[in-house]
């Protein structure tokens, strides 16, 4: 199913004041996109017009956020097709030659916006968290379709090499944090797992001697506060292994939903 023309509209700057404001993207950003997830013109194509607008711009490096805003929007909130493809079409970008600056292969900007929007979850709770107890049903499986469409997208963009291994180690430690929210993180948790757990093992088994710094609750602490626990990728993959496996079981802050989503998560490990 295409996306919805409310999405498109939702995305474009009404006017070029609101462009100039940063408030959406150029029209012709935006009608690349629409008529590529329509299937009217090529991943090539498409990355040559909805970088076009960008490379007219005075200053072109400092515009690179509205295409990386729309990209990463689309992402995480079209549909699982529509994720594919904006994924397959990111190479055809990279593989457009340097102009006006921009070293199209490195995607330049395109982690720092990514993670703003997307990731701000992995360095403290927010502020959804604090009322999630009273969210009705809708409400949950929303959020968790949100977060599984983030892991899901992360992990695929893991496996092409533009987000590294530590992305889904930062994700996995969310199974330790203690959270409100990790009914919901488990999702996120799930669709890396699922699409990408393979290679972070593999990405482990290499480095598992490596020395690396993981914020999450701390037992041996009196209060249980959250602290920076410096140990080994094999000792924080077995902590996270653990802690899936804890929260699997009957009892756990979990939902019965999560729980069997947890026990999957620790089997995928």
């Amino acid at each position: 199913m295409a996306p919805s023309q409310a999405w498109f509209d939702s995305q474009t700057a009404p006017t070029p004041e609101a462009l100039s404001a940063g408030d959406g993207c150029h029209p012709d950003e935006v009608r690349a996109l629409s008529d590529y997830l329509n299937d009217s013109i090529s991943a090539e194509k498409t990355a040559k017009r909805i970088t076009a607008p960008i490379l007219n711009e005075p200053n072109p490096p400092e515009q690179l956020y509205r295409l990386w805003g729309l990209l990463s929007d689309g992402m995480a909130e079209l549909t699982t097709d529509d994720r594919h493809k904006i994924l397959n079409l990111l190479p055809h970008v990279q593989s457009l030659p340097p102009a006006s600056g921009i070293q199209w292969v490195d995607l330049p900007g395109f982690g720092s916006m990514w993670d703003t929007l997307n990731r701000l979850h992995l360095h403290g709770p927010e502020p959804w968290e604090r009322s999630v107890g009273s969210f009705g049903r809708e409400e949950i499986d929303e959020l968790r379709r949100t977060f599984a469409a983030v892991g899901h997208a992360e992990a695929k963009m893991f496996l092409r090499g533009v987000v590294p291994a530590c992305g889904g180690y930062e994700v996995l430690n969310l199974a330790c944090s203690g959270r409100k929210g990790v009914d919901v993180f488990v999702s996120e948790i799930f669709a890396w797992l699922e699409t990408a757990g393979g290679r972070l093992r593999e990405e482990m088994a290499r480095s598992e001697k490596t020395v690396l710094r993981f914020t999450r609750p701390v037992t041996s602490s009196v209060r249980r506060e959250s602290m920076a626990v410096e140990a080994s990728l094999a000792e924080h993959w077995s902590e996270w292994k653990e802690a899936l496996l804890m929260l699997s079981r009957e009892g756990s802050e979990l939902s019965d939903e999560e729980r069997r989503t947890a026990g999957r998560c620790h089997g995928l490990m």
